[in-house]
């Protein structure tokens, strides 16, 4: 149930910091790319919402939790770009839709990658 709250509390955490007009990357003492900073966030997206459809075995149709993952995470960011196209100074750009959906794809397939590295280790 914790997996599930620390995910549900991450769309939130998303949809607030979406909302203001202020907000600018973070200063890390170097540039980093806008399209980077998105497909991070949802990099940890992909992680959290993997282990939620792993752990409770949700599914659609028989989906994968891989696709599952990759299927909610990439609505939820269209959703998202939808709503900063509300709010003041900032845009829907599908751009930066790409980029969350990569990370995405790295997050399930960085999780796959593990689960078949765990599988075939021998204790």
């Amino acid at each position: 149930m914790l997996q599930l709250a620390a995910a549900v509390s991450y769309c939130g955490l998303i949809f607030a910091f979406s909302a203001r007009s202020d907000l600018a990357p973070p200063d890390l003492g170097f540039r980093i790319s806008d399209k980077a900073l998105h497909a991070a966030e949802y990099f940890v997206f992909g992680v959290l919402w993997y282990g939620v459809f792993r752990s409770f075995g949700w599914s659609f149709r028989g989906w994968s939790p891989g696709r599952m993952t990759w299927v909610f995470g990439a609505l939820f960011a269209a959703s998202d770009e939808i709503h900063q196209a509300f709010v003041p100074v900032r845009q829907c750009d599908f751009w930066d839709w790409v980029a969350d959906v990569i990370g995405l794809a790295l997050a399930v397939a960085a999780l796959r990658g593990l689960e078949r590295l765990w599988r075939g280790v021998s204790c």
